[in-house]
């Protein structure tokens, strides 16, 4: 189990960095806090809503319940090796339901041409 403490603290500083750009131009901070946000869920996992719980389809993690899964990879243990699709997609947690990838740059080179990162596992 992951102790706050760095990490908490970088992204607080880093939030508290990005938040008067996101007011005065959210636009072009939007990006910006994503990537902050993709950072800390993939570091941290994610919570899942109380409809992800009730329909008992997504599995958490036991020392730290109602977080997301995660493979020793740091990849949600639903996501399929080599497809990266979602193996209950259907009954997806919430926040995958309205997470956007396309400026993800940890997963797309160019979302618009399809060129995904080639370093991805």
């Amino acid at each position: 189990m992951q102790e706050p403490g760095l990490d908490e603290h970088e992204w607080v500083t880093e939030w508290e960095q990005i938040e008067p750009e996101l007011r005065e131009s959210p636009t072009e901070a939007l990006s910006e806090a994503d990537d902050l946000v993709g950072r800390m869920m993939e570091a941290r996992g994610f919570p899942l809503s109380e409809q992800d719980i009730h329909e008992g389809v997504v599995r958490w993690q036991l020392d730290r319940p109602y977080l997301n899964l995660q493979n020793s990879d740091g990849y949600c243990v639903h996501c399929t090796t080599g497809s990266r699709t979602c193996g209950v997609y259907v009954n997806r947690p919430g926040v995958c339901r309205t997470y956007d990838c396309r400026k993800d740059t940890r997963i797309w080179v160019d979302f618009e041409a399809r060129v995904p990162q080639p370093d991805l596992p």
